[in-house]
């Protein structure tokens, strides 16, 4: 569709479609307002600090906060130079962009399986996690192999958007596993604030390497190692015992100043 955009409008008619289309996002949220005035809202309200920050003393949160920031900037590398590589290699421009909605076809049926294998006890989200993330470092690696023919390009952006899937899907499940619940949003936040920082850095980076070498094959190795970077980074959380630290409402008298009482238990 965008490069059915770019080919009928131009570069300028094409942002101006994708900005109208992404402005719809602001009305949806919009409309995902409260129905009625939570707890949070009503301590606000009330001058009482809702905030907190105990969750940046959580290794595990700080190593999936870096997780993400590599896989980040591996998915931006794959995104932005993808199509550039596949007409590198004598692929035409319709057959290039394509390739982009093969990743989002793969990312998006693997989104529905990894949530419903991630629901089931038995499986465990980190190992799924770290093992999709190790896997698609890996064929990234060997992503040279397969760009040489259009089957190979076909079949190298199909694994690329479902492996890629996992980390998008896992991340929330797992902030909920090493934070308490009073954190959980500010949590998040850090989460996805190094998230984008990945995605700001990745592309830029992958295209220095090119201006430098002239070879788009850099890019994706440079791809295959953050996502593996981020796989075994992510890997050493199970090593921690963190502390979670629950705030919980204490309306007795003998509660502490800012009205909660603070509750630690070991994980």
């Amino acid at each position: 569709m965008i490069k059915f955009f770019i080919d009928k409008y131009s570069w300028r008619g094409s942002f101006l479609l994708m900005g109208g289309v992404t402005l719809n996002i602001c009305i949806f949220g919009g409309l995902m307002r409260p129905l009625q005035l939570t707890t949070d809202t009503r301590k606000r309200k009330e001058g009482v600090a809702v905030t907190d920050f105990t969750f940046l003393r959580n290794t595990k949160l700080i190593l999936l906060s870096f997780s993400c920031l590599f896989w980040a900037s591996g998915l931006g590398i794959g995104f932005v130079h993808l199509s550039a590589y596949a007409v590198a290699n004598d692929s035409s421009e319709l057959g290039a962009s394509f390739l982009i909605s093969v990743i989002g076809i793969g990312n998006t049926v693997f989104r529905l399986i990894t949530g419903m294998a991630a629901n089931h006890p038995a499986v465990d989200s980190l190992t799924v996690y770290s093992g999709t993330l190790g896997i698609v470092g890996l064929i990234s690696l060997c992503c040279p192999l397969l760009m040489v023919t259009t089957v190979g390009q076909m079949f190298y952006a199909l694994l690329f958007g479902m492996y890629t899937s996992s980390a998008v899907v896992l991340v929330a499940p797992l902030v909920v596993e090493f934070v308490a619940v009073s954190s959980l949003a500010s949590a998040l936040g850090v989460v996805n604030l190094m998230t984008g920082i990945g995605y700001l850095i990745g592309a830029p980076l992958a295209g220095w390497l090119y201006d430098t070498t002239g070879l788009y094959v850099n890019s994706f190795y440079l791809s295959g190692v953050c996502f593996l970077l981020s796989s075994a980074v992510i890997l050493a959380a199970p090593l921690f015992g963190e502390e979670k630290i629950v705030f919980t409402e204490d309306v007795k008298e003998n509660s502490q100043p800012n009205g909660c009482m603070m509750k630690i238990s070991m994980k």
